[in-house]
């Protein structure tokens, strides 16, 4: 079905984290790693020992990756307090509560 839909890549589902992060105001981002076709998409059967494979191989890159974030965080962030972080980004970036301007009253 998600190649009808043009997908190139499906992944496992991240939603369940993502909403529980926004919902306690927690920053969050994902990183995904490609380690196998899905399951039907290849001749051959899925092994544990190849998921292994590809995971050991990027683990430096990955490591490297959430060391410049976490780096990168430190230097931008000089007050780690979450209750000022939380309001800030509902501010910014949540206008779900927001009544329409365009609606009458």
């Amino acid at each position: 079905m998600a190649r009808t839909l043009g997908a190139d890549l499906v992944g496992m589902t991240g939603y369940p984290e993502v909403a529980l992060a926004v919902e306690h105001g927690v920053r969050y981002a994902s990183v995904g790693l490609i380690s196998n076709p899905a399951a039907g998409l290849s001749d051959t059967e899925i092994s544990i020992e190849e998921i292994w494979a590809v995971i050991n191989h990027a683990k430096e890159k990955v490591l490297s990756l959430f060391a410049a974030v976490v780096s990168a965080e430190d230097l931008n962030t000089t007050d780690l307090n979450t209750t000022d972080r939380n309001t800030t980004d509902q501010n910014t970036t949540d206008q779900s509560d927001q009544p329409d301007q365009g609606a009458s009253t």
